[in-house]
């Protein structure tokens, strides 16, 4: 049993849902466990690290399907978009 850790950055707003595919061996039993923090930038420079800042995020509902997929439900509550990064651990 091979456990694993995928990081997927995005940049979003408010609540929106996202697919993540290409998990080889994903089927709606896998276990999926799904975090989600705010990425900060150095001056001029792409966000790249975790920050807490004012925002708050959130996933709702995290639920793998049998074509290697995974729908995630997040919730970010700022006016405009944020960077931020999902962190997922895969358990098949």
């Amino acid at each position: 049993m091979v456990r694993t850790f995928y990081t997927v950055p995005f940049y979003g707003r408010l609540r929106q849902i996202w697919r993540i595919s290409g998990i080889g061996g994903m089927n709606r039993f896998t276990k999926v466990v799904a975090s989600i923090t705010e990425l900060g930038a150095a001056p001029g420079g792409p966000p790249e690290y975790p920050l807490l800042g004012d925002a708050t995020l959130s996933v709702f509902n995290v639920s793998p399907n049998d074509n290697g997929s995974v729908y995630i439900r997040t919730w970010v509550d700022w006016g405009t978009p944020l960077p931020f990064r999902l962190t997922l651990f895969v358990d098949p």
